[in-house]
Parts: structure tokens; C-alpha cells; sequence
């Protein structure tokens, strides 16, 4: 009970904390397009406005939030509007995580590392809007764990994932893995049941095809890559450094491409990422233990490598991953992981701090871009995060995979499955 009304009491604190920096105009460059995209939908319908990046059903909120902007009469220089929602969506994954820590037994109180971490108060502040995609994959994984294998049952449960997979692209790599183990299950089992799970995703794209185009939408899909064909476009991960020591004089980080070696048009690198993601996922997945947490670990795994193996990885694309991260702490009970994911979240808060601050404020500024570059603490903490990375996938497959013997908490509500 005690832990009960101390959350309460964060969540307030860190509430009051997130509408403070409403105001502030975030990454201008970004609002502005979903500002455009909307506003393109109210005015065109979806399949004139679609030019793909973001998918469908994130066109629609971008619409949906066009028109509470003009309804409500926001100030058009500050596009409160989009943060509003993305807080909504944001107390929402807080509300699930609390759900899914009470379903696990675990103590509620480490929903406060998501609420109050200055990562998330800052990826809210400029504008970003992952909080949507990120609360569909909450609640997936909190309906799916534990869940009983009828038809039915996996169908429904597949709703959040096919709504997850409408709206960013950083979802396909989830279905992904999602597949593989799902694969690896059937191979073992015999059994097709937990396929339907995928069921809603495809009713769904089906429908977005039928109205957009099936040529339109499916080639929004593939050509994601191509979007902004960049080494690493502000992510600290591997290939920060090669970008870094390969870029011309004052030429930005992101302007380095990922096509600087082709074989027939084919950029190898990115081939070479997308091989390594998959090679590592199977080796991952083939060899898990049996356990209820099955699906975070893999999201979590996948949420991981995508921003730090693949190339055009952004800064903030490892928000879900610093999402389900605050998720495994409890459940690893583990010291070491415990320091290496938060002495990671804490890095890409500075990387994103010193790249953006906290974007166009009428509060206060930091002059303090000019010496994130000039004393190279980006470069540094590109090297540091790579192993902190590697740390934490060595922690999670010597806790995950059949490599000893497990420490991973049982949850009491599913002792007798």
C-alpha cells in the first residue's frame, strides 16, 4: 500500500514536470512534417496525403491531432498539440507498465524509471512521437504474457501488434523476431495456434492497401532504408565512429552515407548489418529457455540491435529499448545489468541533450553544443555505449539462453503453468 501511494506521488511530480515542457517547440524540422502530414490528410483524405516514413494509422493520429489543434486554437509556433497526445500515450505506457510489473509480482515503484528519467521527459519535449508505437507494444506484451493458446485468444492479443505495425518502422523488426520464435515454437511443438497472433496484421494491412494502394504501401514498407541512407544519423552506436572519422571537414555526422561501398547499386553495408541482425537473432532464439518472458526478451533484443547494428539509426531510436530495458531490470534482478542499462539511458540522454537540447524554449538555452563536438564527447560516448551494448546482450544471454543455470524471478501468478 505504501508502495502504492509513493507512485502515486511520483507520477504527479513527474507529470507536473512533463507539462512544463510542453511549450517548448521540440525538433522543428519534424513537427513541422507532422504538422504537414496531417494536415494533408484532413484536407486530401489518407491515399492522396500517404507518402509513407511513418505508416497509415500514424497518418491518421497526425490528422486526428491537426484537428485538435485547430479545435482547441493551440498557438501554431508551439505544436502542443502533437505533445499532448504523445503524453497521453505516454501515461498510458506508464499505466501498462505498472499493470505488467503487478502481473510479473514485481515491485510497481520501477515504473517510476521510465516516468522519471530525463530521457523520456526529453525525447517528449522534442516533439518525438514514439510514445504512440511503444504503447501498442506494451500492451502487447502484457496481454500475450500468460496468455492461454486458443484461436481466439491469439487473435485478440495480435490487435496491438497490427496497430504497433501501422504506425513506425522500427515495428518491423519486431514482427520479425516475433516470426523466428514463433518458427522455432512450431518446429518444437507442432502446433500453428500461436501463428494466428499475426492474423490482425495483415486484416489490417490489407485494409490500409485497399485504400492507399498496394503498390504505394508496400513499397513505404521496403523502402524505409532508403529514407535517409546515412552510416548513423545522430545514434551512438557502431557505426558512429566509422561515420566520425570518415565525414570531410565540418560535414555532419548523418551526411555520411551508408551506400560509400556498393556492389551493383547494392549497399553492402547495410546488407551486412541486416545479415548480422539475423544471424544473431536465430542463434538467440533457437537457444531460449523456456520462461513467461519469452516475448520481452525478444523485443528487447530486437529493440537493441536495430538503432545500434543497422545503418540510418537516429538518436532516438532506441526509445523502446530504453522502455523494455526499465522492464528487465526487475525481472534480471541483476547488479551489473542494472548499472549498464542505466548508465546507457544516461548516455543517450547526453547525446540527445548535446545534439538538441531541449529544443526551441521560451524558458532558457544551453550554449553547449559547440563543446559536446569540440571535445569529441560525442565520439567517446559512441565507444561507451557499443559496450555497454555488448555488456548487456552477454548479460541477457547468460540469463536467457540454455548457457547455465537460470536467475531470472519466476512470476508467482504463473508458479502452477
Amino acid at each position: 500500500m505504501k508502495n502504492n501511494y509513493l507512485l502515486y506521488v511520483l507520477f504527479f511530480i513527474g507529470l507536473a514536470i512533463k507539462i512544463a515542457g510542453l511549450p517548448f517547440i521540440g525538433s522543428m524540422c519534424d513537427m513541422h512534417t507532422y504538422s504537414r502530414w496531417g494536415t494533408g490528410v484532413l484536407e486530401k483524405g489518407l491515399k492522396v496525403a500517404y507518402q509513407g516514413i511513418y505508416y497509415p494509422f500514424q497518418y491518421q493520429i497526425f490528422a486526428l491531432t491537426e484537428f485538435i489543434h485547430d479545435k482547441f486554437n493551440f498557438n501554431s509556433d508551439s505544436y502542443a498539440a502533437y505533445k499532448v497526445i504523445s503524453l497521453c500515450f505516454d501515461i498510458g505506457n506508464f499505466l501498462v507498465l505498472v499493470k505488467i510489473f503487478r502481473k510479473y509480482s514485481l515491485n510497481i515503484l520501477y515504473a517510476s524509471l521510465y516516468w522519471l528519467l530525463p530521457w523520456f521527459f526529453n525525447i517528449l519535449w522534442l516533439g518525438y512521437i514514439d510514445f504512440g508505437f511503444t504503447f501498442f507494444i506494451l500492451l502487447f506484451i502484457y496481454l500475450y504474457t500468460g496468455r492461454e493458446d486458443r484461436p481466439l485468444h491469439n487473435i485478440i492479443y495480435g490487435i496491438p501488434l497490427g496497430i504497433a505495425l501501422m504506425m513506425k518502422p522500427q515495428v518491423q523488426i519486431l514482427v520479425l523476431f516475433l516470426g523466428i520464435y514463433l518458427l522455432v515454437e512450431f518446429y518444437r511443438k507442432r502446433t500453428y495456434i500461436q501463428m494466428l497472433v499475426f492474423l490482425p496484421s495483415i486484416i489490417l494491412y490489407i485494409s490500409y492497401a485497399t485504400i492507399i494502394g498496394w503498390k504505394a504501401l508496400t513499397f513505404s514498407y521496403i523502402n524505409t532504408a532508403n529514407v535517409m541512407p546515412a552510416l548513423s544519423a545522430y545514434m551512438l552506436n557502431f557505426w558512429y565512429p566509422v561515420a566520425y572519422f570518415l565525414r570531410e571537414p565540418n560535414q555532419p555526422i548523418a551526411a555520411v552515407p551508408d551506400t560509400i561501398i556498393t556492389f551493383y547499386n547494392l549497399p553492402i553495408l547495410r546488407i551486412l548489418a541486416i545479415c548480422i541482425i539475423l544471424f544473431i537473432s536465430y542463434k538467440f532464439i533457437s537457444k531460449l529457455k523456456e520462461s513467461n518472458y519469452n516475448i520481452l526478451f525478444i523485443f528487447t533484443l530486437a529493440s537493441l540491435m536495430l538503432p545500434f547494428i543497422m545503418t540510418s539509426a537516429h538518436s532516438h531510436h532506441l526509445f523502446l529499448g530504453t522502455v523494455l530495458l526499465c522492464l528487465c531490470i526487475p525481472i534480471f534482478n541483476d547488479k551489473k545489468f542494472t548499472l549498464f542499462a542505466l548508465l546507457l539511458i544516461c548516455i543517450q540522454q547526453i547525446n540527445i541533450f548535446g545534439y538538441y537540447q531541449l529544443g526551441t524554449n521560451p524558458y532558457f538555452t544551453f550554449e553547449i553544443h559547440h563543446y559536446y563536438f569540440i571535445w569529441h564527447i560525442d565520439l567517446i560516448l559512441s565507444v561507451i555505449s557499443c559496450i555497454l551494448f555488448i555488456a548487456i546482450l552477454q548479460l541477457m544471454a547468460k540469463k536467457c539462453l540454455y548457457t547455465g543455470k537460470t536467475k531470472i524471478r519466476p512470476p508467482k501468478v504463473f508458479l502452477e503453468a
